[in-house]
């Protein structure tokens, strides 16, 4: 925590960079985070946000968390709400994992040709993307889902497969709250340093799980792929 122009401002230290943005865009907005653990988020929703005249302090109540990992391309949380006291599924990941989540009913085509206009855009432009959404779960599944993974984690050979298949059934049908996109900043030296590496015919491969336009954008920013090349494009399914 640092004083800027009177102010104290929090900074934040994480493993993902991407998660770390995303927080100081929304503490900026007015919804600051104050910590976590294992069972509680606390946050603080200040002035800012234009929802309050003073601070307030929440707590949302983590039932079940699912991490991110390559296969799945997404990570969702399952929390009770101090608003309105709901249970909901909040979800964050690739665009093309999440848009094969959305409820079909609540797929309004004005807004889905917006997001793929948007998406089209950030990735030209190599920058990484990431869709949000969520879902309101009643008593009755919540319940399921409680015992679902329960069973699920007691299972000492199976378990995380177990439980990825569980979170994907209840991922579906949920609702597009937005999109973001985040610079990845090259590293100082790095467009120079693939530069000298291809001169001097060492062979260089990018391995990434961007999209095809990023992945591509972040070549040439990088001196990776050059406009007098001759590029082999190939694309599988999704």
């Amino acid at each position: 925590e640092a004083t800027v122009d009177g102010k104290n401002i929090k900074f934040y230290q994480g493993a993902s960079p991407d998660e770390i943005t995303l927080v100081d865009f929304a503490r900026d907005q007015g919804f600051e985070f104050d910590e976590s653990n294992d069972k509680s988020i606390y946050t603080t929703l200040n002035p800012e946000s234009g929802l309050v005249e003073e601070p307030e302090r929440r707590e949302y109540t983590i039932h079940k968390k699912i991490p991110f990992t390559s296969a799945r391309a997404r990570m969702s949380v399952l929390i009770t709400d101090p608003d309105d006291g709901l249970y909901k599924l909040y979800i964050k990941g690739a665009d093309t994992k999440i848009k094969a989540l959305l409820d079909p009913k609540q797929k309004d085509p004005k807004v889905m040709d917006t997001l793929e206009e948007f998406l089209t855009t950030a990735s030209t432009q190599g920058l990484r993307t990431l869709l949000m959404a969520c879902r309101v779960i009643d008593q009755q599944e919540f319940d399921q889902i409680q015992r679902d993974l329960k069973e699920a984690e007691a299972d000492v050979t199976n378990a995380k497969e177990r439980v990825a298949k569980i979170a994907e059934e209840y991922e579906k049908g949920v609702v597009l709250l937005g999109a973001t996109c985040v610079e990845d900043k090259l590293q100082d030296n790095v467009p120079q340093t693939l530069e000298d590496f291809r001169r001097a015919n060492i062979k260089v491969w990018m391995l990434t799980g961007d999209k095809l336009e990023t992945a591509k954008n972040i070549g040439f920013s990088c001196k990776l792929l050059t406009e007098d090349m001759f590029i082999f494009q190939a694309q599988g399914p999704e």
